[in-house]
């Protein structure tokens, strides 16, 4: 083991005791601090249209969503929430959505609401995973989406995701086998680190999760005129780069 290695895990053991005080401190710091204004004033099934150029739509029961089993949904304990299916022709898609106010859920809690844990947890498998991504809209750049494809009995869904905390972006972290160690102590420490500053554990802020999936792929629907409405309605929810984002 060289030098250059030793002092790596060295500051890696630094780093992680720093990161344990801060995430003891920062959790009953944030629980002192006063709710955040919400910033929706009116239900997300008022916001998010329901007709959109040449597709139609119906809402879906909440109890169809991956994301609603029943021990899942009463953990969750959002303040609104839309589940909806757009198609037309041959294509389809899905958007779900959650809200929380501030003051109702953890950050933590609600960044288990992915995909990663909702779904594989109910038999989907994983195929494809991209942290972090960056899309734009025309001329308009969105805040950082996770992005992933899913797959259960052969049936594969394209998933993009936001989960915005006081209009930030939480982070889900890449782990991955090939990364050198300094990358893996960015990706372990630093980013945490930071998102922990940025977001924090608290309640304060209110947040949203975001989900669209569909069969087609997200670059197929991206050209669509009436999926770009779609994306659209979706600003007042915070997921156009108007605001901060890590």
């Amino acid at each position: 083991m060289n030098n250059n290695t030793v002092k790596l895990i060295r500051l890696s053991a630094l780093i992680s005791i720093c990161v344990i005080i801060i995430s003891i401190a920062l959790p009953i710091y944030s629980s002192l601090l006063p709710p955040q204004p919400s910033s929706l004033n009116k239900p997300l099934a008022e916001i998010i249209p329901a007709q959109i150029s040449t597709w139609n739509s119906r809402d879906l029961p909440l109890a169809d969503s991956q994301e609603s089993s029943a021990s899942i949904e009463a953990q969750l304990a959002y303040d609104d929430t839309l589940f909806r299916e757009y198609n037309k022709k041959n294509l389809r898609f899905l958007v779900y959505i959650s809200y929380w106010k501030p003051g109702k859920s953890s950050v933590n809690s609600v960044s288990m609401h992915t995909p990663d844990t909702c779904w594989v947890f109910s038999g989907w498998k994983r195929l494809e995973r991209q942290y972090a991504t960056q899309r734009q809209l025309d001329s308009r750049l969105l805040k950082s989406a996770e992005y992933g494809v899913y797959e259960k009995n052969e049936y594969k869904q394209n998933v993009l995701f936001w989960h915005l905390a006081g209009g930030i972006p939480f982070r889900y972290e890449l782990t991955d086998s090939s990364l050198t160690l300094a990358d893996k102590l960015k990706r372990n420490f630093v980013i945490p680190f930071k998102t922990i500053w940025d977001v924090g554990f608290g309640m304060s802020k209110e947040q949203f999760f975001i989900r669209i999936s569909s069969e087609a792929s997200i670059d197929t629907l991206w050209q669509d005129p009436g999926f770009k409405e779609l994306l659209l309605s979706l600003k007042p929810l915070g997921v156009f780069q108007d605001k901060k984002s890590i």
